[in-house]
């Protein structure tokens, strides 16, 4: 009897643990359950939000960037015209030897390289050629003779180029324009090495006698020889000249160095120098004659 109480009790404390244990396994079980479904819902919600994502971005016209390096004349305009690219899919898609090929249909382009960078910016680093002057209004020229029309410029960049190179206008149709050129420049850099002066309009008659308007408007007539000499002593005595008309009030309208010795300037009121186009120049003083060449 004895005996069978203290095995009743034992299997009365065994129950008890085993119940006592039961809530907290369930417990657990519970709180794995529900992990197991928010990792799972959390997986499918954002495979679902990945998925539409890429499905609209195929499906309906997206931004996108392009970058433009060394590029005084091409613009992101010209760019998204020339290559047709609408949507992110056919700019990835688009071969980069394609875009390059097309891109040197720019006739100012010397050279070009492009990377892409998913999923929708696309990098282009240009050399362009560097034009000296507009010659004719017809085309620009650099300095190796290197031509490329004016006509496949906007507006906007017309009136940009005109602001920054001179316009050159020459009434001979087969001018040597390689030599031209070289005068251009050797004229230029006597006028930037010691005044800073820039040229705005360059005129070259049937004579090769040559006329600047400088960008002060000042006319400068340099005839047809000498030109470098001409323009050394143009140079020296330029600072007296604009401290003459300083002190005299006056504008200076043009400056003629076809004179075998010393020059000519024409000064005009600046009262009146804007408003009569044919206001009789005051000659400042010279010596020699006008050689006209």
């Amino acid at each position: 009897m004895k005996n069978k109480k203290i095995e009743d009790r034992y299997d009365y404390q065994i129950t008890a643990i085993y119940f006592n244990k039961t809530p907290k396994y369930q417990n657990r079980i519970v709180i794995l359950i529900f992990f197991l479904l928010v990792l799972v819902v959390g997986i499918y919600g954002s495979t679902w939000i990945i998925f539409r994502w890429i499905q609209q971005s195929h499906n309906t016209p997206s931004l996108f960037k392009i970058i433009v390096q060394g590029g005084n004349f091409t613009t992101e305009d010209d760019i998204r015209k020339l290559l047709h690219i609408r949507d992110r899919n056919m700019l990835m898609k688009t071969d980069v030897n394609i875009i390059q090929n097309t891109m040197l249909q720019l006739p100012w382009i010397k050279s070009i390289s492009v990377r892409k960078k998913w999923p929708n910016i696309i990098k282009i680093n240009l050399i362009e050629y560097i034009p000296l002057v507009c010659w004719n209004n017809i085309y620009l020229i650099d300095k190796n003779g290197k031509k490329f029309p004016l006509s496949q410029f906007s507006q906007y960049k017309k009136e940009k180029i005109y602001s920054t190179i001179p316009t050159l206008y020459i009434l001979e149709e087969h001018a040597n324009e390689k030599h031209i050129i070289n005068e251009y420049i050797a004229i230029s850099n006597v006028l930037n090495s010691s005044s800073k002066i820039q040229i705005k309009t360059i005129h070259i008659n049937p004579c090769h006698s040559w006329s600047l308007i400088l960008d002060n408007n000042i006319r400068l007539e340099i005839g047809r020889n000498n030109k470098i000499y001409r323009l050394k002593r143009f140079i020296e005595i330029y600072p007296t000249i604009l401290q003459h008309a300083y002190e005299k009030k006056k504008q200076i309208s043009s400056i003629d160095l076809r004179y075998e010795s010393g020059l000519a300037v024409g000064l005009t009121d600046f009262s009146f120098a804007t408003t009569l186009l044919f206001h009789k120049s005051e000659r400042l003083s010279y010596t020699g004659k006008n050689t006209n060449d």
